[in-house]
């Protein structure tokens, strides 16, 4: 199954399961060992500990390289992008909605990942359209990628200009920056490996749950 067809199609009762299932179904069920059904409170904690490495060495290489650069005008990109993406919920609505998690009773989701943020809007139930999927890749391009393109502006510019610079400000820009990468990488490959390895929505770009 190539990757168009995986996020074209559904397995034959995967929305009907999870929206039906009790934690007591798990024991007999087929599909256990496949996908994780009732996300924990304890995996959504590891899942925004996960987090904390890249937003922080992020963060904190933005501040440095945004000092360097005289130009804070980077940050309140990302800031905007970051409200209207997570605080107004446009993921939710275009992700979220797809996903058997957000279809369950009650009316906060109860995924690993948002856990507790209200529904807002309908359950849509179907794969993403190529508006929406062109749409999320957009806004984690800008929220991930403008503080790499910064921290890699404020790096190059102390590296040009050294002499003007000290050995603190090239450890601080170019070790935030090589520590970004390596804790964005990082963060990806437990998600894929732990969360999206198992997750209800198969029509996620990132999900790798096996196709049943």
């Amino acid at each position: 199954m190539n990757e168009s067809d995986r996020h074209d199609s559904q397995p034959s009762n995967c929305h009907d399961f999870y929206l039906d299932a009790e934690e007591t179904d798990c024991q007999s069920c087929e599909l256990q060992s496949s996908f994780n059904c009732h996300p924990t409170a304890e995996d959504h904690n590891f899942y925004r500990f996960n987090l904390l490495p890249t937003i922080i060495t992020g963060l904190l290489g933005m501040a440095g390289a945004l000092v360097i650069l005289k130009n804070w005008l980077p940050l309140i990109i990302v800031a905007a992008a970051s409200f209207i993406f997570w605080g107004l919920g446009l993921e939710v609505r275009l992700l979220c909605t797809h996903c058997p998690y957000y279809g369950k009773e009650g009316d906060r989701l109860k995924c690993w990942a948002l856990r507790k943020y209200p529904k807002r809007w309908k359950y849509r139930p179907g794969p993403l359209s190529r508006a929406e999927r062109a749409l999320i890749w957009l806004m984690y391009a800008v929220i991930a990628g403008i503080p790499l393109l910064t921290m890699a502006s404020g790096a190059g510019i102390v590296i040009l200009n050294y002499q003007d610079y000290s050995f603190l400000a090239l450890l601080g820009t170019a070790g935030l920056l090589i520590a970004y990468i390596f804790s964005g990488v990082h963060m990806l490959m437990v998600k894929k490996r732990v969360f999206c390895s198992k997750c209800a929505n198969i029509y996620c770009l990132l999900n790798e749950a096996p196709p049943k």
